[in-house]
């Protein structure tokens, strides 16, 4: 036996199976593969276990691999003190003539996390102010849509509209008690709008304070996970704008650098994210998941004890839910502490 490692997330490990422990698997996996199996001369179910180990070795193969070896993996990493977090890579799986095994596989577990110094981010929230200039090219930008939209309404040039077609247009169409009103309004959407990108900007340069200065070894598997997400995503809403077949896959395929980036950095983030809720002792509540869980039941007007029901069955719907609040939860304590306010 033997074993390596990747990088901290993921472990490759070694290991035989003599004939004895494999014998028995190995006869049941030929049976089941047998079942399926036909070759001339003979019918489905009826192909001689030798013939059926000779010709559809692949398929043998994968029947071992999930009705033992997969098991007898998981087994081999918790005898050597690791705990395996996602399904096993197997990189090598060599079947005997004498009816042995080697077996080459790799674990994803919990990487080592150099954490930021999170206490002392020095990351400012910024307020947002709109200069009078912003303000008077906007409401210039509104008031030159508007008269080109009387223009068209009345079949006229727009150097023809009137300043009392426009106090009409914005009183009768645009329900405003007065250009002043209106002005007033734009102001606060303009502010508002400020205050959204400031916002945005603000848990960026969070995400980036703990990307740039924590150490994370990401598992390999995660991310490609995260990628293939991400690209599922993306081709749903190109598919609904109408973009399709060879047109689709050009798309996509431009994307695959930034998607992996993205995939990578979303990991990274979430692995940091889920450590500092360890070290912090940040965990959701029971009755914090049922909420959530009620707010998913009302809003897509479902039974609420049915979903709640069904998702405290399944313990990785439930486990999902709860990292999600947890992260949450955890980046509203960052928040807190770039603020200056400290742990909620």
């Amino acid at each position: 036996m033997s074993q390596g490692k990747k990088n901290t997330a993921e472990k490759e490990i070694k290991f035989t199976i003599d004939k004895e422990d494999l014998s028995p698997h190995l006869e049941k996996a030929l049976k089941k593969v047998q079942k399926a199996v036909s070759l001339p001369g003979f019918r489905k179910g009826k192909v001689p276990l030798d013939m059926v180990r000779k010709h559809f070795p692949r398929k043998v193969r994968d029947a071992l691999l999930i009705d033992y070896v997969f098991e007898r993996t998981i087994q081999e990493a918790k005898d050597r003190g690791l705990e395996p977090l996602d399904v096993p890579v197997f990189t090598s799986f060599e079947l005997h003539s004498d009816n042995s095994a080697e077996v080459s596989v790799v674990i994803t577990v919990w990487p080592k996390v150099k954490l930021a110094n999170y206490k002392k981010m020095k990351v400012k929230r910024q307020k947002p102010k709109l200069e009078k200039k912003e303000l008077e090219d906007g409401f210039k930008i509104l008031k030159e849509n508007i008269v080109k939209a009387i223009a068209k309404e009345k079949s006229i040039e727009e150097k023809d509209v009137a300043d009392k077609d426009i106090e009409a247009y914005v009183k009768e169409k645009l329900n405003y008690a007065s250009m002043e009103k209106m002005k007033e309004e734009l102001e606060k959407s303009m502010l508002s709008d400020k205050k959204l990108k400031m916002e945005k900007k603000f848990t960026e340069d969070i995400e980036n304070f703990l990307l740039e200065n924590s150490a994370v070894d990401v598992p390999s598997l995660w991310v490609y996970k995260r990628q293939k997400d991400l690209v599922e995503d993306m081709t749903r809403q190109l598919q609904k704008m109408g973009i399709k077949g060879q047109q689709l896959e050009q798309f996509l395929a431009s994307q695959e650098n930034e998607l992996r980036e993205r995939a990578e950095r979303l990991t990274k983030l979430f692995v940091i994210l889920e450590e500092i809720a360890r070290k912090e002792n940040i965990r959701a509540s029971e009755e914090e998941i049922e909420a959530v869980i009620e707010e998913h039941a009302r809003y897509h007007d479902l039974p609420k004890e049915d979903l709640l029901k069904r998702i405290k069955s399944d313990e990785d719907n439930w486990n999902n839910i709860a990292l999600e609040i947890d992260h949450n939860k955890v980046f509203r304590y960052l928040v807190s502490l770039a603020d200056g306010k400290g742990k909620e």
